[in-house]
């Protein structure tokens, strides 16, 4: 009996996975059980310039420090001069639409209550049990902010927490960000990248070789696709 649940979970994952039934998170999350990952959520000591920290404070800045340094401006060193405009069709023009309160209120509806909250600790829970009190000063705000190019400071600021990806836990080097952005300016951001997501689909301005980052679409799609023409060669 219990062979034959495994045998069907495993053709049920296989029969949705060729349908597309599964999110790209669902996806990794199904490959990371079958491969049998474990996510590692602590922080372990940290081993840098071969002294050992182990006090909190020692491992933020460590760890902070090494985050900043790969976003550090390389004065174009590496630029790349690559002409894309022949990837786009002429007389289109996108502009900032006039956000209305349904739009707000749409996200708002779907809003993950379980999503971590950013520095100004206003969760997901909160917003939703007062979204009618908010609907109206967040469309002030929201209009107001793309009609004068502006975005509130607060909404730049973000907690991060180092997340261990590979090899050794005592390594700043195996750790990446992960970024907790405050959830009001996350709604701004949702209804300005849906703006310009559709104006990119109605125009066919996506590459037809680009998985990442579109609907129905993602890297496993691409992966696929790299395994068919390997296939053929």
């Amino acid at each position: 009996m219990f062979q034959n649940a495994r045998e069907e979970y495993y053709n049920n994952i296989s029969k949705n996975l060729k349908e597309n039934n599964y999110s790209s998170r669902k996806f990794w999350n199904i490959c990371n059980k079958l491969l049998k990952r474990k996510i590692k959520t602590n922080i372990g000591d940290i081993i840098y310039k071969k002294k050992i920290y182990t006090k909190d404070q020692d491992k933020v800045r460590i760890i902070g420090d090494y985050f900043a340094d790969q976003v550090t401006s390389d004065n174009g060193l590496h630029d790349i001069n690559i002409d894309y405009s022949h990837n786009f069709i002429s007389n289109t023009k996108y502009t900032f639409p006039e956000v209305t309160k349904s739009m707000i209120d749409t996200i708002i509806k779907n809003l993950n209550i379980n999503t971590a909250n950013g520095p100004d600790n206003i969760s997901n829970k909160f917003i939703k049990e007062t979204k009618d009190c908010l609907l109206i000063p967040l469309q002030y705000i929201f209009n107001y902010s793309l009609l004068h190019g502006v975005y509130p400071k607060q909404w730049k600021l973000s907690n991060w927490t180092p997340l261990h990806k590979k090899d050794s836990i005592y390594k700043r080097e195996n750790y990446r960000p992960i970024s907790l952005c405050n959830n009001l300016g996350k709604i701004l951001d949702k209804i300005i990248f849906k703006s310009f997501y559709d104006y990119l689909e109605k125009n066919n301005l996506f590459n037809k070789h680009n998985y990442g980052f579109k609907r129905k679409s993602s890297c496993q799609h691409n992966l696929s696709m790299m395994y068919i023409i390997f296939m053929k060669i």
